[in-house]
């Protein structure tokens, strides 16, 4: 992973500090966040709400005057929203405020195994027979042209509400309620579709009770926005953090069964906290049983039925975990067994009847295994119903939309998007999107971790935690503020939490620190004591019995500055020739083979575990032993995994002696050549 240190100018950064009192670091963080006036940092930390005037949205007001019309009418409004945790709280929060306003309301879903995603013809007519006379949509909608037409030959009126960016044209509806409206000139364009929903409901009530309103909707905003992935910057940090404190002091009764029964009552929920323990059970309904269980949850005012409900999701999550689980190792198995699918720049694969619901989360996982691009189909045999999830520097959409004239539907945005086509064309496809990928300058954008700013340890403590939390709730636009602290040696690794987690003890010749390396063992940790490493981490503030402590959790790792200053070997890795001297002899990769056996290691870092072997034989070097291990995986002396410095090795034990010499690397540089 690489890592890029924060740029902001050290003058800019000692003005911010001294003009508004917050320290260094502090001001440090905000720059690099685009934070850099007194204005902008009182109303980064201020607790007062900022909201803008709803109206300022286009088409807000012809909204607003239909759903007034319909109020004063009596006339049947239906809301429909998506099945995802964005949809489903967007739904929940439209419904019960028209609810509370008087109004003949009903709500509806799409089902993933049944509608898929969106209206469709079946909708339409269910509102006919319902005798709708008009329909909100909420997170989805924008791109619903043919269902709009349909809406309008049956004489329902549709206003649609989403934040997914338009295409071309516009659905034909009564109202296009959209930020992302090339015309429109609402000044925050990321809000998510339970954002856009709530400024409808603001809207209606002519902002006299914006404030109330965000009150009593807030933890469901909070939710909606945070599994959606929204930056965290302007009104969603208000939003959300807002939502975040009603969450931790009164909820409504189905958030509050839903904290209980993930297991986090009693506990400070974060946002992470929703992110990775409140979301993925809302969103698990939607994938594998039915949207409606979330939303009833969300709108149920009775503690005992509400505590139903969360134990229903808690099993659909497990349900999920356990699909995911499967598809992901199946989809690796494609991948690493085809390399007609695994060698291109975007890896599309399919499975039969994988489930619909979780392709897109193992999408995902694939996209950040293999550091690409990955469009997983689920195959019925006639229809392929596709996810696609890319990263920094692709745009999946716009490939996908380069395939157009393939496709039965698709859409999403530059991260993540959904498509369907006739199963046969699932390999024409592949060929295509490729095609388009390959006109591209970069598809695969290496990692970078973002590092605010250096530190030294004994910079460290309380009160820099206490400052450092103010800068919650993170998020995109205002991800958690990352440090790092150079040249450090590592005292002491001992596992904990029973195991699941490392704590390290690090040094830097003038203070201590410690640091929890989350979901590690020391096997995964490609250094030990003894090692010099830079490492990243955060900074937050533990609570435990009371006391208040600084805790660092470790992001990252790499080598010391010092063992490349001092071993500049690797630059000759790769070439097409390498000086003799350099080259590895026998005694070379018996001194390895033997060090390994011996201490049992299975992952290293290239840089540190050359300089260990050194201290002992004073002939190690790190290109020496990258070309080692490279020979060694070549003739299948040890199972190898490298990315960037860091190898994970296994010896494995032979039954026939193997020839080194024989290594297609042992051949290309000659390394044996006169027994060397």
């Amino acid at each position: 992973m690489k890592w890029e240190y924060s740029s902001a100018d050290g003058y800019e950064t000692d003005a911010l500090a001294r003009r508004t009192g917050i320290s260094r670091i502090a001001a440090r963080i905000l720059l690099n966040r685009g934070v850099s006036d007194e204005k902008a940092v009182r109303e980064f930390f201020s607790d007062i709400p900022v909201l803008a005037d709803p109206f300022l949205m286009k088409d807000m007001d012809k909204a607003v005057k239909r759903i007034d019309e319909a109020l004063d009418g009596n006339e049947k409004i239906a809301v429909f929203g998506d099945y995802d945790a964005d949809g489903i709280t967007a739904t929940a929060i439209v419904y019960t405020f028209l609810r509370s306003m008087g109004a003949d309301v009903i709500y509806a879903l799409p089902e993933r195994d049944d509608s898929g995603y969106g209206m469709n013809a079946k909708t339409v007519e269910r509102f006919r027979e319902d005798h709708v006379s008009l329909v909100i949509t909420v997170d989805t909608g924008i791109t619903a042209f043919e269902e709009a037409k349909a809406f309008a030959s049956a004489g329902i009126d549709l206003i649609v509400t989403d934040h997914h960016k338009p295409r071309c044209t516009l659905p034909q509806a009564y109202a296009v309620v959209d930020p992302h409206r090339e015309d429109c000139q609402y000044p925050y364009k990321y809000l998510a579709g339970v954002g856009v929903a709530f400024k409808l409901l603001c809207a209606v009530a002519e902002n006299r009770k914006s404030t109330e309103l965000l009150d009593v909707y807030c933890d469901m905003m909070a939710l909606g926005s945070i599994a959606d992935l929204v930056p965290v910057t302007g009104e969603n940090r208000h939003i959300i953090r807002e939502g975040l404190r009603k969450m931790n002091t009164s909820p409504n009764e189905g958030i509050r069964a839903l904290i209980n029964a993930a297991g986090y009552s009693g506990r400070r929920i974060s946002a992470s906290g929703v992110a990775f323990g409140l979301a993925p059970r809302i969103n698990a309904a939607g994938r594998v049983a039915s949207p409606l269980r979330a939303l009833e949850l969300l709108m149920c005012s009775d503690s005992v039925m509400a505590a139903q409900y969360a134990d229903m999701l808690c099993r659909d999550n497990d349900y999920r975990r356990e699909l995911e689980s499967n598809i992901f190792f199946s989809a690796v198995s494609v991948i690493e067994s085809d390399r007609d699918i695994r060698d291109k720049k975007i890896l599309v694969v399919s499975g039969d009847k994988w489930h619909q619901g979780v392709i897109g989360i193992v999408a995902a996982r694939l996209a950040e295994r293999y550091s690409k691009p990955v469009i997983l189909f689920t195959n019925d045999g006639t229809v392929a119903q596709g996810s696609g999830r890319s990263r920094e520097g692709f745009n999946i959409l716009r490939a996908i939309e380069s395939c157009e004239d393939m496709l039965i539907k698709f859409g999403g945005h530059e991260f993540a998007a959904g498509v369907q086509l006739k199963a046969e064309l699932i390999d024409d496809f592949r060929d295509r999107i490729n095609a388009y990928a390959d006109t591209e300058e970069s598809v695969i954008v290496e990692k970078t971790l973002f590092i605010d700013s250096g530190i030294s340890l004994s910079e460290i403590n309380l009160r820099l935690a206490r400052e450092i939390s103010r800068f919650e709730p993170y998020g995109g636009g205002n991800p958690q503020p990352v440090f790092a602290a150079a040249n450090v040696e590592i005292l002491y690794m001992y596992p904990t939490g029973n195991g699941k987690h490392v704590r390290m003890v690090v040094t830097d010749g003038n203070a201590q620190a410690s640091l929890v390396v989350f979901g590690k063992t020391k096997d995964d940790i490609p250094f030990s004591e003894g090692d010099m490493v830079d490492v990243a981490f955060t900074i937050v503030v533990n609570e435990w019995r009371g006391k208040e402590t600084a805790s660092l959790s470790a992001v990252d790792f790499r080598p010391s500055a010092c063992y490349i200053q001092n071993d500049a070997s690797m630059n000759n890795y790769g070439r097409e020739s390498i000086a003799r001297e350099m080259l590895p002899k026998r005694e070379d990769f018996a001194d390895v083979y033997s060090f390994l056996e011996k201490n049992g290691i299975k992952c290293f870092d290239i840089y540190a575990l050359s300089s260990r072997i050194n201290a002992r034989t004073g002939r190690m070097t790190a290109l020496k032993l990258r070309l080692i291990t490279d020979i060694f995986s070549e003739l299948g002396i040890a199972d190898v995994n490298i990315t960037d410095t860091a190898v994970k090795i296994k010896i494995i034990s032979l039954k026939n002696k193997v020839r080194l010499e024989t290594a297609p690397t042992a051949v290309k540089y000659s390394i044996f050549a006169g027994n060397g």
